[in-house]
C-alpha cells in the first residue's frame, strides 16, 4: 500500500512494477495540492528511480481551459484543475529532465497521460465504439470500464510512450473550450447539480455555446480504430 502524500511509501510500492496507474483525486474537503499536483510528481519520480515501463496517469479532458465553466466549477474544490494541470506539466518536466540527464533509456522509464470525461457507471461499450483525440480540444461521454481498458492497453503499447490524449465515446464529443457543468456529469450526479447550480457553469449538454462548426473544428483530430493497436496508433508525442 502506498500514500501519494508520503514519498516514502510510495517509492517502496513502485518498486519492481511494469505499469504504474495514476488515478488519484484529493477528496471534496481534502487539498488538491498535495494530491493531483505534488503526489503525482512524487509518484513520477519515484517510478523513474525504480525503472518502471510506464507511468499512466487519469487526467482529464478539459483540464488546459482554464476559463470554461466546467473548469471554473470543477476548480471551487480547493483549486483541483489547477492542480491537475500543475501536475500534468511538473510530470512531463520530470521526465524530459530525467532523460537528459541519461536516467531515461527510449519507453522504458515514460509516461501516458490519458484525459478521460463525463464517466459514466454503463458495462462497456468496447473499442469500437471509442475514439481518440488529442490537444485537448474535446471531451465527451466514457463508461468507467472503458476509461479504465484503455489506461491498461496504453500502459502495453509503445506508441503511447510520452503522449497525453484524451478518449471519449464517439459521436459525444463537445469543446473543451466551452465545456459545461452538464458535458461532464453522469445523469444521477446531474440530476442533483441541476437542482442547485444555475448561472453560467450550468448548461444543457452541449449547450455550452459550440455550433455544428466549433464541434467540427474540436474532433480534427479525432480517430477511432476497429481495435486498440490502431485505436492508439499514430499518436503524437508531447513536446
Amino acid at each position: 500500500m502506498a500514500d501519494v502524500t508520503r514519498p516514502e511509501t510510495v517509492a517502496t510500492a513502485t518498486r519492481g512494477a511494469r505499469a504504474v496507474f495514476f488515478a488519484c483525486t484529493a477528496p471534496a474537503n481534502g487539498e488538491p495540492d498535495l494530491v493531483d499536483r505534488k503526489g503525482l510528481v512524487d509518484v513520477a519520480r519515484a517510478c523513474i528511480e525504480n525503472n518502471v515501463s510506464r507511468l499512466v496517469v487519469i487526467s482529464g479532458a478539459g483540464v488546459t481551459k482554464t476559463s470554461s465553466p466546467a473548469y471554473g466549477f470543477l476548480n471551487a474544490f480547493g483549486g483541483r484543475m489547477d492542480a491537475k494541470l500543475a501536475g500534468e506539466d511538473e510530470l512531463r518536466e520530470t521526465y524530459r529532465a530525467a532523460a537528459a540527464a541519461g536516467r531515461t533509456k527510449g519507453d522504458v522509464a515514460s509516461y501516458t497521460i490519458v484525459r478521460p470525461s463525463g464517466l459514466l457507471d454503463g458495462r462497456g461499450k468496447g473499442v469500437r465504439a471509442l475514439a481518440v483525440n488529442q490537444g485537448d480540444e474535446a471531451a465527451g461521454f466514457i463508461d468507467r470500464v472503458d476509461a479504465a481498458e484503455t489506461a491498461v492497453e496504453a500502459s502495453m503499447n509503445p506508441n503511447c510512450a510520452r503522449v497525453t490524449f484524451e478518449v471519449y465515446e464517439a459521436g459525444t464529443a463537445v469543446p473543451t473550450r466551452n465545456l459545461s457543468v452538464a458535458d461532464i456529469l453522469s445523469d444521477p450526479i446531474l440530476r442533483t447539480v441541476a437542482s442547485v447550480v444555475t448561472g453560467s457553469a450550468f448548461k444543457g449538454r452541449g449547450e455550452g455555446g459550440a455550433g455544428d462548426e466549433s464541434r467540427a473544428r474540436a474532433t480534427l483530430r479525432e480517430r477511432r480504430g476497429g481495435d486498440w493497436s490502431t485505436l492508439l496508433s499514430n499518436l503524437e508525442p508531447d513536446a
